[in-house]
């Protein structure tokens, strides 16, 4: 045990305020299951109205009538989010009327113990050692396990009420940098597809867009790991070709990379999986590393000298604007582990509508400040997250104290 702590307690949740508690959930707070309503998707859409009905990660639909009226927590019964306790909530916090599914477990607070202290306790908590497995991927947090878990919390209500209200004002202004983030990328999309069309035009550009295929302005990259490169590249919505490792914490590729393909800076590449939000695959550009190696089952391709501007290209693929053109040439009943049958050759048998390379370049000038303002609210708003993360922990463990 660490040196003792003037005011503090060493519990089996680690040091606390002397004057709080450490109580089973059983004990602190009710489960209130019973109140739960099972309805499957047929038996919701002859009853559709304006009560939401609450799964264990959020709202499945809306119907005409509820059962519960009051603020509860949920916490989930099963499901995969429980292993993702650092990035996904494992709480939500509801008021008013409303139902829930028996995939989620319902608690209320009491005389001891709030219900929103509860919430944000266990909001981002590791409670694996907890949970069961049931079949391959389907994890399950019993009632009496629930009910077994162990809560810290202030003995005073007003104390947690307070720390409430403090959290609760970072999660509106992170609410309302996310509203400025969606804003700005609804802005973003609606301007790139208007400029990637031609639907908007610049002055002093005119004159016909030509159709370009894409082995007329790109050369395929085939060449193989031959130098030990160890940057093994998956693609990220936000970061594009990014290394595995930054993604998963580890690489999840195979040990021998020798026959992947080495991609150079600057270099595209297609990933044909069908997942992620890319119903049929995703192309990036390699801005991240000098170099990195990609799986055989990628496209990599490279712009031919003077054929195009690489950033408006970039901005092109990013906008989906070959998504057509790929849908049209996917084998749907070809599928195999979600991957798309897509040809090498009718890879690049695609047509490109492009303007010229002037034109090209003012686009592109435009996009990349758009996407450098969209950045700086993806910045703040990391840092925000990343800031009220640090509190809570320091809050929900007593380590930095509020006046009440």
């Amino acid at each position: 045990m660490d040196e003792a702590r003037p005011g503090y307690k060493h519990t089996k949740l680690g040091w606390i305020p002397e004057e709080w508690e450490v109580a089973r959930v059983g004990d602190a707070c009710q489960v209130v299951n019973n109140l739960r309503a099972p309805l499957n998707v047929d038996e919701r859409s002859g009853m559709v109205g304006t009560f939401p009905y609450y799964g264990p990660t959020g709202i499945l639909g809306f119907i005409n009538e509820f059962r519960i009226d009051g603020t509860y927590c949920l916490i989930g019964e099963d499901g995969d989010h429980f292993l993702d306790y650092s990035t996904k909530p494992q709480t939500i916090l509801v008021t008013g009327k409303f139902n829930v599914n028996n995939h989620a477990h319902l608690v209320q607070g009491t005389e001891v113990c709030d219900t929103e202290w509860f919430y944000r306790f266990f909001y981002h908590r590791n409670i694996i050692p907890h949970i069961t497995r049931q079949g391959a991927a389907r994890y399950k947090l019993n009632k009496a396990a629930l009910e077994e878990l162990l809560i810290a919390y202030p003995s005073s209500l007003p104390e947690q009420r307070r720390i409430a209200q403090v959290l609760g004002a970072w999660d509106r202004a992170i609410a309302t940098v996310q509203q400025l983030l969606a804003a700005q990328q609804e802005r973003k999309r609606g301007l790139m597809q208007e400029l990637l069309t031609g639907k908007r035009r610049f002055k002093g550009f005119g004159g016909k867009w030509k159709s370009h295929r894409l082995g007329d302005l790109f050369e395929r990259v085939t060449r193989k790991n031959t130098v030990g490169e160890e940057h093994v590249l998956t693609i990220s919505a936000q970061h594009g070709l990014i290394d595995q490792r930054e993604i998963f914490n580890k690489s999840v590729a195979g040990a021998n990379l020798a026959g992947y393909y080495l991609l150079k800076k600057s270099e595209f590449a297609y990933n044909k999986s069908s997942s992620n939000g890319y119903p049929v695959g995703a192309i990036k550009r390699l801005d991240r590393y000098e170099q990195g190696v990609l799986s055989t089952l990628y496209i990599c391709f490279a712009l031919k000298p003077g054929a195009a501007n690489s950033d408006f290209i970039a901005a092109y693929f990013d906008a989906g604007m070959l998504d057509e053109g790929i849908g049209a040439i996917a084998q749907e009943g070809a599928r195999n582990h979600g991957l798309l049958n897509v040809s090498t050759t009718d890879f690049f048998d695609i047509d490109v509508h492009i303007p010229g390379e002037a034109e090209q370049a003012a686009i592109a000038k435009v996009v990349q400040a758009l996407n450098k303002e969209t950045e700086a609210i993806q910045n703040q708003l990391e840092h925000l997250t990343t800031q009220k993360r640090g509190l809570m922990q320091q809050l929900l463990t007593g380590a930095v104290r509020v006046k009440v």
